[in-house]
């Protein structure tokens, strides 16, 4: 039996962790009624409680996604699972003996430890997916935290029905403990420090836009080199034999690395099928300058000293399999006898591509509209997301009357929806983008635009509805809409930038963020109100749900952008 690709593997760690830390998240939501009734709780104590996590969540988010760009991810969101599931075991016991203060100051720290966790999983997919996998990816991905939703909902009110709302804290957080042995032993934080990555899948995520240092280590080993195909000493004047009677240009990086020792420089950018900005600099003899583009047809310029005019002669060819040998014997010369003896030694010598691991800012990436396009998408999205999460099952038992396991079962049919849309539109979408890459843009667009008016549809719905069969239509159509944005602005992210993935989503979900924090609050607000039924009270904050996202369509569709900004932002005369 095949064993499954590292990167799926990784993708399936990053869709339990997600799980875990979505699980513990809504948990309280899930058992608030029961809370609620044994604490006597008013709406106002109710939507403080539930905005605690995100008071902590949203402090953690930006220094934590720079950090995962720099150093990589895997100790963050380690950590951020184990206190998610050591904060579900300990919930319980702390509200006993310190009321709601102490209550309130776990769901805190909590929400602390887990702010990395999401731009941490947006980091580690752009240093482990290429790009046109990314769809697929993150669908994978996001699809945990619905899972554990859906889970959620369905069994925290029946455990809490038959054994106390506690009971189902215990269970959810010893559980989680589980995750976070198999994350520690099998997580990565990229290609290059994973052992369970073959060279032919290391090949293939370098062709489809992962960047080399990810892939094969600032310092390249022999066995990276080896994968290079190349498979025999250097001919006469230095050419290079390769498989399949040509190299592309990975191959060329290493071979002319691994051959040169003069003056000069040669700047390549081996990826063929990305808009990657990445230049390695190695050096070349006699004053010979190479540069070999993205496109599979490269082209090269060579300039050497006139032997006999001391004239400087520039000669430009396309780089083609055909033409890499000649290129090679013109440019570099030498001895074949000395060039053989000395391949073997040579090619054990690293390809160092020198990169200085520090947690760098990016401001100039919020000089653009593009940017600030997807903070507000997510800032909507989340807005109307936890209003679901956190007070839908309570709207079912104030309005429609039903009791919290039979809200739990409505809450339940719109997990499935939500888990089956993401995987049927990422399907959909990388294949249209495969097709015609110049029109991702379009795509993101059309995707995220229209879901968000989907969901104001269904707000709307639900603030008129009161039988439990419209209501459930309703919902399952605004998790059908959610579900629409894993392709939409959620991968746009990736989109915009794949060195800096980190710092954009920990700026846009503390915003995100914040939003969450709001809508409860929000709620709270509009139920508390003298003088109106409870039902008031909640259309009008479907009403205003509804209007955030219509808004959040309009501000899409005029100025996001699938564009990578990695070129734009890097400083000047970088390599």
């Amino acid at each position: 039996m095949k064993r499954l690709a590292a990167r799926w593997e990784m993708c399936w760690l990053l869709f339990l962790s997600r799980g875990v830390c979505q699980a513990n998240r809504v948990l309280l939501g899930a058992v608030m009624p029961y809370l609620s009734a044994e604490m006597r709780l008013s709406s106002q104590e109710k939507g403080s409680i539930l905005a605690a996590f995100s008071t902590g969540y949203m402090l953690t988010q930006v220094i934590g996604g720079t950090a995962s760009d720099a150093f990589g991810g895997k100790l963050l969101v380690l950590f951020a699972i184990t206190v998610m599931s050591l904060g579900s075991l300990a919930a319980g016991p702390l509200l006993g003996r310190g009321g709601l203060e102490l209550f309130w100051c776990c769901y805190f720290v909590m929400g602390l430890a887990e702010g990395p966790s999401y731009p941490t999983t947006g980091s580690m997919l752009s240093k482990w997916i290429p790009a046109h996998e990314r769809g697929a990816a993150m669908s994978i991905v996001d699809t945990g935290s619905s899972v554990a939703s859906m889970l959620t909902f369905a069994l925290a009110p029946l455990l809490a029905e038959a054994y106390g709302w506690r009971v189902a804290f215990h269970c959810f957080g010893g559980s989680s403990l589980l995750i976070c042995g198999l994350w520690a032993c099998v997580a990565a934080n990229r290609p290059a420090e994973s052992k369970r990555v073959s060279p032919e899948e290391r090949a293939y995520l370098r062709d489809g836009g992962v960047p080399s240092e990810d892939v094969y280590g600032e310092t390249a080993t022999d066995a990276a080199f080896s994968e290079a195909d190349t498979t025999t000493p250097p001919a006469a004047g230095g050419a290079v034999g390769a498989k399949n009677g040509g190299v592309g240009g990975h191959q060329l990086l290493h071979q002319l690395h691994h051959q040169t020792s003069g003056g000069g420089v040669l700047i390549a950018n081996s990826n063929s099928n990305s808009n990657s900005s990445e230049r390695h600099v190695v050096k070349v003899p006699n004053g010979a300058a190479v540069t070999s583009g993205s496109s599979p047809s490269a082209r090269t310029t060579t300039t050497n000293a006139g032997a006999t005019t001391g004239h400087r002669v520039t000669t430009t060819m396309t780089l083609t399999t055909t033409t890499v040998a000649k290129q090679q014997q013109h440019s570099f010369g030498g001895d074949q006898d000395a060039d053989a003896a000395t391949f073997q030694q040579r090619r054990k010598a690293p390809y160092t591509h020198h990169r200085k691991k520090e947690a760098t800012f990016p401001f100039r990436l919020f000089c653009y509209a593009g940017a600030w396009a997807v903070v507000f998408a997510h800032a909507a999205f989340n807005f109307g997301r936890y209003f679901v999460y956190n007070s839908i099952v309570s709207f079912y038992v104030d309005v429609a009357g039903t009791t919290p396991v039979v809200a739990g079962r409505q809450v339940l049919f719109g997990q499935i929806a939500d888990t089956l849309g993401k995987f049927l539109f990422a399907g959909t979408v990388d294949r249209a983008i495969e097709r015609d890459a110049s029109k991702k843009t379009f795509v993101r667009k059309v995707v995220s635009s229209s879901a968000f008016v989907v969901f104001a549809a269904a707000m709307v719905v639900m603030a008129h509805a009161t039988a439990v069969p419209t209501l459930t239509v309703a919902l399952v159509a605004c998790k059908i809409a959610s579900s629409a944005h894993v392709c939409g602005f959620k991968t746009t992210y990736l989109d915009l930038s794949s060195k800096h993935t980190g710092s954009l989503t920990g700026v846009s979900n503390t915003i995100a963020t914040l939003s969450a924090m709001i809508s409860p609050l929000a709620t709270g607000f509009f139920l508390g109100r003298p003088n109106q039924t409870g039902h008031d009270g909640w259309r009008h904050m479907f009403f205003l749900i509804a209007l955030v996202n219509v808004v959040a369509s309009v501000a899409w569709s005029a100025f996001a952008s699938a564009d990578s900004l990695d070129d734009k932002i890097a400083p000047k005369g970088a390599a």
